[in-house]
C-alpha cells in the first residue's frame, strides 16, 4: 500500500510538472491542486468505482443467469470480483486524469477529487465527464 501511494505521489508530481506553465498563470492553488487531487481521487475512485462495478455486475450476472437461487449462488460472487476489479481499475484511472485535469481547471474541489455526486451513482466508465 506504501508503494502504491508514494507512486500517485510522484504520478502527481510529474503529471504537475508537464502543466506547470499552464498552471503557472491561474496561481499557487492551480499548481497544489493536481499534487492533492490525483491522490484522493485515486483513492476516491479506486472505492466508489469497486463497489458500484461490483454490485452492478453481481446484479447483471445474476440476472443473466436466470435470478433463481442458482443465478444468485453463481452470479452475485462472480459480478462482485468482475466488476470490483474492472471498476477499481477504471476508478482508479478516472480519479488520476480528473484530479490531473480538473485540479488545475478547478483546485481543491469535490469533483476534481472524484468526491462529487452520490456515492452509487459514480460512473468509472467515463472519463472526464466535463
Amino acid at each position: 500500500m506504501k508503494k502504491l501511494f508514494m507512486l500517485l505521489v510522484v504520478a502527481s508530481l510529474l503529471g504537475v510538472s508537464t502543466i506547470q506553465a499552464k498552471a503557472a498563470d491561474k496561481g499557487i492553488l492551480s499548481i497544489v491542486g493536481p499534487i492533492v487531487s490525483i491522490p484522493v481521487g485515486a483513492g476516491a475512485g479506486l472505492l466508489r468505482g469497486t463497489i458500484t462495478g461490483g454490485t452492478h455486475y453481481a446484479d447483471t450476472v445474476s440476472d443473466g443467469i436466470g435470478g433463481g437461487v442458482i443465478g444468485k449462488l453463481i452470479g452475485v460472487p462472480t459480478g462482485l470480483v468482475l466488476g470490483g476489479v474492472t471498476g477499481g481499475v477504471t476508478g482508479t484511472v478516472k480519479g488520476v486524469v480528473d484530479g490531473l485535469v480538473l485540479g488545475v481547471e478547478h483546485p481543491l474541489t469535490s469533483k476534481s477529487m472524484s468526491l462529487d455526486g452520490d456515492f452509487m451513482d459514480f460512473d468509472s466508465y467515463t472519463i472526464l465527464n466535463l
